[in-house]
């Protein structure tokens, strides 16, 4: 999880799509981003100004989560910002050790542990994993969010490999390992691990809390809060010009 939102200080966030310029383009955690906008750059032509990046950035995530079986709602009206501006005070930084990291990351982005572990169970192809450095993933289905993270984090023997942690084919980064070792993370894990139905609840509700974490009302209002309590809508399929079915809820 990159902190690229810091409510600590109510800087950064979807809101403004920041992350397709300099600097957030360019940190690590961002490999591959080019390739995803190239992907979405035929949506946001044929509707314009009508449609901003950073909804559309969004939508596209939330439509693959539901793809994967994981159905959660939007709430539009984000604008883009012109340049990266700002975006300084939330580059990387180093830890003394991941479980640091975890901690101070869960601080940062208004998380609690739970929220950030459940987090860290999205899926994530071995192609895109290759292309931050990393030999391979976890998951043996990038296509389905479930709880696969918590078994293999659990029931395999991991050693280390320069910069991941491997498991035969298999591969995990510092930080996901020590959620196994660090006891406040370990004991999510194995509820997670146990109950897939809790898996999923969490991280649906902390997707959700992230991707409109910066829609402000005031010093503690959303925008959004209206719209998120509705009941989820039955999902529809947008046909684009181009031909591209998009289906998702509106």
């Amino acid at each position: 999880i990159n902190a690229e939102y810091m409510g600590t200080d109510y800087i950064g966030g979807c809101n403004g799509a920041r992350i397709r310029f300099p600097p957030q383009s360019q940190w690590p955690a961002n490999t591959g981003l080019d390739r995803v906008l190239a992907l979405l750059a035929p949506v946001k032509q044929q509707f314009g100004d009508r449609l901003s990046w950073a909804d559309l950035i969004v939508f596209a995530g939330n439509v693959a989560l539901e793809d994967a079986g994981m159905p959660v709602p939007f709430c539009g009206g984000r604008v883009d910002a012109l340049d990266g501006s700002g975006s300084e005070y939330l580059a990387p930084k180093p830890y003394p050790d991941p479980g640091a990291q975890l901690k101070d990351q869960a601080e940062l982005l208004g998380l609690t542990l739970r929220e950030l572990v459940a987090l860290m169970g999205r899926p994530r192809s071995a192609a895109h994993q290759r292309a931050r450095g990393l030999s391979g993933t976890w998951t043996t289905d990038p296509a389905r969010v479930s709880n696969e993270l918590f078994h293999t984090l659990f029931e395999q023997d991991w050693v280390e490999d320069g910069a991941e942690y491997r498991a035969g084919n298999l591969s995990l980064e510092p930080a996901e390992l020590w959620i196994r070792y660090l006891p406040e993370t370990a004991a999510i894990a194995q509820e997670f691990l146990a109950h897939n139905d809790r898996f999923r609840e969490a991280f649906a509700g902390a997707w959700t809390k992230m991707m409109h974490a910066d829609r402000y009302q005031g010093p503690y209002g959303s925008v959004c809060s209206e719209r998120l309590a509705r009941p989820p809508q039955p999902p529809r399929t947008v046909t684009f010009n181009h031909g591209c079915p998009f289906a998702g809820r509106h």
